[in-house]
């Protein structure tokens, strides 16, 4: 017969998890390579337009931004400082950004986002499943990032330096690993609580 597969808990190298969990990112969670250029093809440009914010903002959202969050204040006010946005990008100050957006980090995925997109190869990407990857890693344990987490501050001091850690190579596809190995442990989390007896 063919088709059937087990899952094996395995110790394996960094280069070998990101191999294996980046592949999956591609091979099932994102099927639509056109909403994936969404990222690919505005995040490394020098200047943003509102079309490239509001492209790349989709692609974060995983689907098409809504009425409410279209107009809502943030993105309202991402717009409008725009041309701040630019100048961060070319020269990051993390005071000046604190000053300009620091009012949104009651919005901290989308706030986080936002450093992201300005210096991709400084700030990674960050979200729940990035999270639950990251405390899996340190601990063995499956968590999740709550509204009573200091988000930003965990982001800074904790998600930062683990992931600066873990570079080898293509930072984007570190995140691809993250954020599908993530979403695997906690879509199939009572299968890791079962491996971790193992």
């Amino acid at each position: 017969m063919k088709g059937l597969f087990v899952l094996r808990k395995e110790e394996v190298s960094v280069k070998e998890f990101i191999s294996f969990w980046s592949n999956l990112y591609h091979d099932g969670l994102v099927n639509d390579n056109s909403f994936e250029q969404k990222y690919s093809e505005k995040i490394n440009n020098k200047l943003f337009s509102k079309d490239d914010i509001l492209n790349l903002y989709t692609w974060k959202n995983t689907q098409k931004l809504s009425q409410k969050k279209l107009t809502g204040p943030f993105l309202k006010q991402v717009i409008k400082k725009l041309s701040i946005i630019n100048k961060l990008k070319n020269k990051f100050d993390d005071a000046d950004f604190e000053e300009q957006f620091g009012d949104f980090s009651d919005r901290p995925i989308w706030f986080i986002f936002l450093k992201h997109i300005i210096q991709p190869e400084t700030f990674p990407i960050f979200d729940q499943h990035m999270y639950r990857s990251f405390r899996f890693i340190q601990n063995g344990v499956i968590e999740e990032l709550s509204q009573n987490n200091n988000v930003v501050e965990i982001y800074e001091k904790e998600y930062v330096p683990f992931f600066k850690n873990i570079i080898f190579s293509n930072e984007k596809k570190i995140d691809e690993a993250l954020f599908t190995f993530g979403k695997f442990i906690k879509d199939d989390a009572s299968y890791w609580k079962a491996a971790r007896r193992i």
